[in-house]
């Protein structure tokens, strides 16, 4: 186990080609992840490194807003500025350090300067989603009814809870609408599997 003052130094940055085998690694440690399937690395993604160099968190995101002018559930105006959050992933021995805090905050910092004013996530992680939703709230975001978490002026006002059914379902069965809403965006955004 990692002692804490390495998990305090941390570094966070912009991902990189090079960075790849160290996002299939966090990658492996999901479930229902498939291991021939390529990582998917953009420009506004970011990673966390720790003292000796090792990937232990990935963001995938976007800041093109126009990509997610149809997500469910929101009504937005022709001039919404939205940046999109499709992956956070920290590695299991760094969870509950800070790393996905830090992550998030540098890309609402690189959200800020891209112009943008709401930032949207889908946290899906099967059993872990409340606590999950838990993590989100701490940093500002609200849930909306269609499971979507958001930030900003956009969205609901209100936070939805995750309803009962949803608490007390253990499932980790892949959502067939929100795989195919993902496969679009990959195709839409031009990402390379």
């Amino acid at each position: 186990m990692n002692d804490s003052k390495e998990h305090n130094q941390v570094t966070i940055r912009p991902a990189g080609p090079a960075d790849i085998p160290g996002v299939r690694d966090l990658l492996a440690q999901m479930p229902r992840w498939d291991s021939a399937h390529r990582s998917m690395l953009r420009d506004e993604d970011l990673i966390a490194l720790n003292s000796e160099g090792k990937v232990i968190g990935w963001l995938m995101g976007n800041h093109v807003s126009e990509a997610w002018k149809n997500v469910i559930g929101y009504e937005m105006a022709d001039s919404w500025l939205c940046s999109y959050i499709a992956w956070l992933l920290v590695d299991g021995s760094y969870r509950s350090n800070g790393v996905g805090s830090r992550l998030m905050e540098a890309f609402r910092r690189n959200s800020v300067a891209a112009g943008r004013d709401t930032i949207i996530a889908s946290p899906q992680s099967g059993e872990y989603e409340e606590k999950l939703l838990s993590f989100y709230s701490r940093l500002g975001y609200r849930r909306a009814a269609s499971g979507q978490v958001h930030r900003g002026p956009w969205g609901p006002p209100e936070n939805v809870p995750l309803p009962k059914s949803e608490v007390n379902s253990r499932s980790t069965a892949p959502d067939p609408e929100a795989e195919a809403i993902m496969q679009e965006y990959v195709q839409r955004l031009g990402y390379r599997q």
